[in-house]
């Protein structure tokens, strides 16, 4: 016998996206992760010699924060965590916001220094994220 669909796909949809929250990154993220990407950033830096790489947006962010911690400064320009967001507050969009605070700690864990977008959404990093590592700022 033959089986030619996954487990997966034989769950209810709210059972498989509820599923997705135990993951620990982000679906956005992981759906648009490619690992030639990330080695071709690699790559990249490694023949340049670079001293610091910067990622102007947090979906790079995720591919620099994988670099080695101790090779380069690494600075996530564009950090913009408002954007995430849900319009409506629920239950699953809570649990949501507490993933993606639990992903942008430990992906600015591996920064040297990040700037928000706006004040606002400093503060919230601050106050909500509390990066351990990260130096945090706005540009004006």
């Amino acid at each position: 016998m033959a089986f030619t669909t996954s487990w997966r796909s034989q769950l209810p949809g709210r059972m498989t996206s509820m599923l997705a929250l135990l993951q620990p990154t982000p679906r956005y993220f992981r759906l648009i992760y490619q690992p030639a990407l990330f080695e071709q950033i690699r790559q990249v830096a490694e023949a340049r010699q670079a001293d610091v790489v910067i990622a102007y947006e947090m979906a790079a962010g995720d591919y620099v924060s994988r670099l080695d911690d101790g090779r380069y400064i690494k600075i996530l320009d564009g950090c913009e965590p408002f954007a995430f967001r849900s319009p409506v507050e629920t239950i699953r969009s809570q649990a949501r916001v507490w993933k993606f605070r639990r992903f942008l700690r430990q992906m600015l864990d591996h920064f040297d220094a990040y700037l928000a977008v706006s004040d606002a959404e400093l503060q919230w990093i601050r106050r909500e994220v509390a990066p351990r590592r990260a130096w945090g700022c706005t540009v004006p």
